[in-house]
């Protein structure tokens, strides 16, 4: 019986389950052919975007994996190899990802009447990764009833 090396991993995805402000976690499916014997083990390997050396994060046996400690406001590529009796395979195509989280809450706003018009002021909360791009601003109306 010929045996070979598995093929590369496929289908890195993240799992949002792990997401932390230090952790990112991933999933993935094996290559259509595990070389003829199991697949034993699996390589985990990560840098920041831009980087040219790959660390490793780590190995498991598990077709899942947690890569910490991250940086929020990085974005990093990750690959993984597939380990059998033969071997590495060669690594899976790049899965890139932003680590970020949601930003934190702002600070309660402050309400001024000027004229018939309402000035609200907040001071902004810690993006966590990722630039604020928008706030959602409710008021409440005399019936309880939200609006924007």
């Amino acid at each position: 019986m010929y045996t070979r090396v598995p093929d590369s991993p496929i289908s890195l995805a993240e799992d949002s389950l792990q997401r932390t402000a230090t952790t990112i976690g991933i999933t993935w499916a094996d290559g259509s052919n595990n070389g003829g014997v199991a697949i034993t083990n699996y390589k985990i390997e990560y840098r920041a975007q831009g980087d040219s050396t790959f660390l490793e994060a780590g190995t498991t046996a598990s077709k899942a994996f947690s890569i910490t400690p991250l940086t929020l406001g990085t974005t990093y590529e990750i690959q993984v190899s597939a380990e059998n009796s033969v071997g590495y395979s060669d690594p899976s195509a790049l899965f890139t990802i932003l680590h970020a989280i949601r930003p934190d809450q702002p600070s309660a706003p402050a309400t001024v009447n000027s004229g018939t018009d309402i000035v609200v002021t907040w001071t902004a909360p810690t993006a966590n990764g990722s630039p604020i791009t928008s706030f959602q601003i409710l008021f409440q109306q005399q019936d309880g009833q939200f609006s924007e």
